[in-house]
């Protein structure tokens, strides 16, 4: 058989491979959907996420993630997660010294954005760059 006989069934094989159980197509390579509660490092990367985006805000009050609308892995040359969240404001000021911060319950301080950070994640250089996207 010739090679480009083996190189059309290597490729209709990851091509179906890629489809995944669910049927959905996903570029291999691509964003994957992560379960939050189940990662910790992307549980840790969301947390690096937020207290950086907490040092960058002009904002007098902490952040904290009220919801996760969705979360995503991509394996490039390290770990890229990609987090799409609502932040809230908590009761805490950012030169708090307070451990436990809660998000303000009250409609008229009830401050709501959605964020889409994004973290780069290279462990072997102890490197992580980070970007985010808020609107408000």
């Amino acid at each position: 058989m010739s090679k480009s006989f083996w190189a059309f069934c290597c490729g209709a094989l990851l091509f179906v491979a890629s489809a995944g159980a669910t049927g959905h197509m996903r570029l291999l390579g691509g964003p994957r959907d992560i379960d939050i509660n189940k990662d910790e490092s992307a549980k840790e990367a969301l947390t690096y996420a937020v207290q950086e985006h907490n040092d960058n805000t002009t904002d007098n009050y902490r952040s904290d993630v009220s919801q996760v609308l969705n979360a995503q892995s991509q394996v490039v040359q390290g770990i890229r997660y990609i987090f799409t969240v609502v932040m809230a404001k908590t009761n805490c000021t950012k030169d708090s010294e307070k451990e436990v911060c809660t998000i303000v319950q009250e409609p008229e301080n009830a401050q709501t954005r959605t964020c889409k950070f994004t973290v780069w994640s290279r462990p072997w250089l102890n490197s992580r760059i980070f970007k985010e996207e808020c609107i408000y």
